[in-house]
């Protein structure tokens, strides 16, 4: 199995972070088959020796999976040194494993600092990559809004709509896959998303003259915030098979 260099790094648990591992890994002190490597996306085969700082290193067994109902006003991410300074908190902090362990682990794409619900986090790459590329695994989402939905802002959404979109600190037109959008009151509305890019809801209902008071994730594919039963800022072990199952459209073929 061939893996990037940086990938296999961060499953030593050596590391707090990605950025972390491709500093290190560019300073020179890490060695495959006693020949310096300082390429982050270097590829090559897993089973070759690798040392760090002239010990030699491996990778962590253990896949871990877990769910999580992360709260608002904590991060999807890990603290850089700037959320530090600024007293931000990450979800990362929720979690209560051996530091080796949890330093393998990353999320399944990212909710919004005021956003809460649902964060699939694993360090396992392939049900990763699987859960977070559009059109695989839908997002559910709970909106509740300032001013009330019509039927005109349903069809709307349901068709997509046209909005500012963020790509690398340049906003950009971007019109929006089509989405399930049911009302659960006047202004309270459940949408199904099959994609999830930046503060992608929020931006939703500003292009139809609406705004967000508070936005839930309440589902990942067929997983239930409601089933799960998770107090915020809790989370639950799973197992592949399960998440797999939970994650499955009827038509999917993906493989384990």
């Amino acid at each position: 199995m061939k893996i990037y260099l940086h990938q296999f790094m961060t499953r030593t648990g050596l590391f707090k972070s990605k950025q972390e591992v491709i500093d290190e890994i560019r300073s020179g002190t890490v060695f495959i088959k006693d020949k310096p490597n300082t390429n982050p996306y270097y590829q090559f085969a897993s089973n070759k020796p690798v040392t760090w700082k002239g010990k030699q290193v491996n990778m962590l067994d253990d896949k871990i999976y877990l769910i999580i109902n992360k709260p608002e006003g904590y991060l999807s991410t890990r603290l850089s040194e700037t959320d530090k300074k600024l007293g931000k908190k990450s979800v990362y902090d929720l979690i209560d494993l051996p530091q080796d362990k949890k330093n393998t682990l990353f999320g399944a794409g990212r909710l919004d600092e005021d956003t809460s619900g649902l964060l699939f986090i694993t360090n396992d790459g392939k049900l990763c990559i699987y859960c977070s590329s559009p059109g695989n695994v839908t997002k559910t989402y709970r909106a509740a809004l300032s001013k009330e939905v019509t039927e005109k802002d349903m069809k709307k959404i349901q068709d997509g709509v046209t909005i500012k979109l963020e790509v690398n600190g340049v906003y950009e037109e971007y019109k929006t896959k089509p989405a399930q959008v049911k009302k659960i009151s006047d202004k309270e509305v459940e949408l199904v998303m099959e994609e999830g890019k930046k503060r992608e809801v929020r931006r939703i209902f500003e292009a139809i003259g609406n705004h967000v008071d508070s936005l839930v994730r309440v589902a990942i594919g067929s997983l239930k915030l409601s089933d799960l039963g998770l107090a915020k800022g809790k989370y639950k072990l799973m197992d592949r098979k399960t998440l797999e199952q939970n994650f499955k459209k009827k038509e999917d073929t993906h493989k384990s």
